[in-house]
């Protein structure tokens, strides 16, 4: 008998033949077989599905502002197949003193950016972007701005255009730029680093910074340099300082060093992730704290409550140069409005309130003062919204140790708050920290601390 045209290898025309109970057999085998992988896979993915759903029950924030292009319906019906978790009090997080970087969008926020109008970015016709940008510049008090991705990325590209290969750059010794940015600018712009003593008010020790100066000023006004040394192209400044216990900078401060850049032809560049803040903190405008400098880079994502992103202000000759290099580093963002609409909104309804969050920062400071049998204050006041502290201890042992489990203690009750390793705490208030939030840490710090009454 002729196999059918559609049976071709002798496999086939054999397994077509089989029609006895042996077939049967063998055919029903393998459909279950079949069935089963499908069950092995369906269960991974219900198990995927759940650890899901565990991630999104436990943020702070509700499942629908998360979602927000789910209609009612399928919200309702996407919250009603989540079963109920346990929570236990370690994994209920009741408030989150970690950092301002943690805020999470608010629905007005979300709205704003679901709304926003926006283009290409990288040809410059994303009018949202183009608003921000505008924006912050005239805050700063500057000719132009660029919406880059981080404030990493918005330092890097000014310093970039401030140096050439083999320049150097001064740089205070608790630095973000020296600590925490993977001393970039040397990577890729192949700069160097030339660091001084930050004062415990995140000054510039201004003696250091005179005699770091490579170059050599003579008498007819030249410039010298010898053979061996880099060029100094730049000095840096951070404000607000972050690891000299957020202390904010004075337009006094920058005046002298803007003094000692003009003196020497040095370019001046202010890391300013936290600049609205000491704006608050020294009850003066962003526009008053950066006029010496030459180039400044403004954090969205921290305290003003951005998801993303950095703007960097300088004159328009120097934003076109740094365009340039935000390109070379992959920071064009293309249609970005949707973001940056959520820096505008922060800009607008967020940074208003930053007194207030100092305000709060101080009450913690003040509150923290009477536990000093276990607490030691880093500072004799909180200048803006940033809280450090030791334990005290016999030794650096025990000291370590009780602040771990202070950090330890407070998550148990919903408070995450940074603990740096040894004996150093920071607490950070931000808009999101509710006056509720403030007397909870109070009170469970005083439970804490009343064990070592």
């Amino acid at each position: 008998v002729p196999s059918p045209p559609h049976i071709k290898s002798t496999r086939h025309r054999h397994e077509y033949s089989e029609r006895g109970e042996e077939g049967k057999k063998r055919r029903k085998e393998k459909r279950e077989n079949k069935g089963c992988a499908k069950k092995g896979r369906g269960e991974n993915k219900e198990e995927e599905k759940m650890r899901i759903i565990s991630s999104v029950r436990t943020a702070p924030i509700l499942l629908s502002s998360r979602l927000p292009f789910l209609t009612s319906r399928w919200q309702r019906s996407f919250s009603s197949s989540i079963p109920a978790l346990s929570s236990p009090s370690s994994s209920a997080v009741m408030a989150d003193f970690r950092s301002d970087t943690v805020t999470v969008p608010s629905v007005e926020m979300r709205k704003a950016m679901a709304e926003a109008k926006v283009g290409d970015d990288v040809m410059v016709e994303d009018p949202t972007t183009i608003e921000l940008e505008e924006k912050v510049a005239h805050l700063a008090g500057k000719e132009k701005g660029l919406y880059v991705p981080s404030g990493t990325m918005g330092n890097l590209i000014c310093v970039g255009v401030h140096c050439r290969q083999s320049d150097e750059v001064i740089v205070g010794s608790e630095s973000h730029l020296l600590w925490y940015e993977q001393v970039g600018i040397s990577a890729v712009w192949g700069a160097s680093m030339r660091v001084v003593k930050n004062t415990e008010k995140g000054e510039l020790d201004m003696n250091e910074v005179r005699s770091s100066i490579r170059q050599v000023k003579e008498k007819d006004g030249s410039f010298s340099l010898d053979v061996h040394y880099p060029r100094t192209a730049c000095i840096a400044v951070e404000n607000t300082h972050n690891r000299c216990l957020g202390q904010a900078i004075t337009p006094s401060h920058m005046e002298e060093v803007r003094q000692v850049c003009d003196e020497y032809k040095l370019g001046l560049h202010v890391d300013g992730a936290r600049i609205f803040h000491s704006a608050a903190a020294l009850n003066t405008s962003v526009s008053d704290l950066l006029k010496h400098a030459d180039s400044a880079s403004l954090c969205m994502s921290k305290g003003v409550g951005a998801p993303v992103g950095s703007v960097i202000v300088g004159s328009e000759a120097f934003i076109g140069e740094a365009r340039r290099r935000r390109k070379m580093l992959g920071g064009g963002m293309r249609q970005c409005g949707i973001i940056a609409a959520g820096a505008l909104f922060g800009l607008e309804n967020i940074v208003p309130k930053f007194k207030h969050d100092i305000e709060r920062a101080q009450k913690l400071g003040e509150a923290f003062r009477q536990f000093d049998h276990l607490i030691e204050m880093k500072s004799d006041d909180v200048q803006t919204n940033m809280v450090y502290f030791n334990m005290k201890g016999k030794n650096e042992e025990e000291r370590a140790e009780r602040a771990s489990n202070y950090a330890s203690y407070l998550r148990e009750r919903g408070v995450l708050v940074e603990h740096y390793g040894g004996p150093l705490t920071r607490i950070v208030v931000h808009h999101q920290i509710g006056d509720d939030h403030i007397s909870h840490l109070i009170s469970s710090t005083a439970r804490f601390c009343a064990e070592y009454a």
